[in-house]
């Protein structure tokens, strides 16, 4: 898994980009249960598990700082107080993708 904060561009087509976190198992599986309709889940990461929103949408219109900030008050929006709380806690949302070279 690759974190990139600026644009990127390479060879590879993406197969999974989020702005997102990384959470650990427990909270990954407690939020999928929750918010499968609302978020996106990635278990397929050697970082762990990541839980955000699909960046296309938000990068359609913003630059990518614009768009995490955007991406976080979704965020705040869709999850419950507490459960936002404990996605957050020691942790910034960031651009996540992983590629595979076609």
């Amino acid at each position: 898994m690759k974190i990139r904060n600026g644009f990127v561009s390479n060879s590879s087509s993406l197969s999974f980009l989020i702005i997102g976190v990384h959470a650990d198992e427990d909270l990954y599986y407690e939020l999928q249960d929750k918010y499968s309709q609302d978020l996106e889940f990635y278990a397929g990461d050697e970082e762990g598990y990541c839980v955000g929103l699909y960046a296309k949408q938000f990068l359609q219109e913003e630059k990518l700082p614009d768009a995490i900030e955007t991406a976080n008050k979704e965020l705040k929006r869709t999850l419950s107080e507490e459960d936002f709380d404990k996605l957050m806690l020691g942790r910034k949302l960031d651009l996540i993708y992983d590629g595979y070279y076609s």
